[in-house]
């Protein structure tokens, strides 16, 4: 293996771990988004909403860093779809992450009396997104594009 191959290899293996870091983060998100709401905690809900920061940051940097290595190694087909890949799952787990401080605002409203939508479809939403988003990371960890392609029910049910 030659030297270049070897730099690439660590460069990509350094991406994925930035996603998975990306995916722990919106995974406590929506955790913690939904027990704001539960135990009605003001604090947890504003964790959640500052937290959506750092997943913005994340996100650039791992779209910068994919792009980098496609413009800097030219990758081959198989590598070049999973850094493609990879930049897909950050912006779906992004929006994952929207919504986990939607729920967070939405629990802060309500703690302050200014939401009075019932509250029931919250936590199955919550769900459905934890699910989503752990399919997502797996269907990436395994490259099984099948298990990609389902998501898009999954996402069209909590739309």
């Amino acid at each position: 293996m030659s030297s270049l191959r070897e730099w690439f290899d660590i460069d990509l293996n350094e991406l994925n771990k930035e996603i998975l870091k990306m995916g722990g983060i919106i995974e406590e998100q929506i955790y913690e988004a939904v027990q704001s709401l539960a135990n009605r905690d003001i604090n947890l809900a504003e964790k959640v909403i500052r937290r959506d920061d750092q997943v913005d940051e994340l996100h650039q940097i791992i779209e910068d860093k994919g792009i980098g290595l496609v413009i800097r190694e030219q990758p081959i087909a198989k590598d070049l779809r999973t850094i493609f890949a990879g930049i897909k799952l950050v912006t779906d787990l992004e929006r994952i992450s929207d919504i986990a401080v939607n729920i967070a605002r939405i629990s802060k409203r309500m703690l302050t009396g200014e939401y009075v939508k019932p509250r029931i479809d919250i936590p199955r939403m919550a769900n459905m997104a934890q699910n989503i988003l752990k399919l997502a990371l797996d269907s990436y960890v395994k490259r099984d594009v099948r298990m990609a392609e389902s998501l898009v029910a999954m996402e069209k049910e909590i739309d």
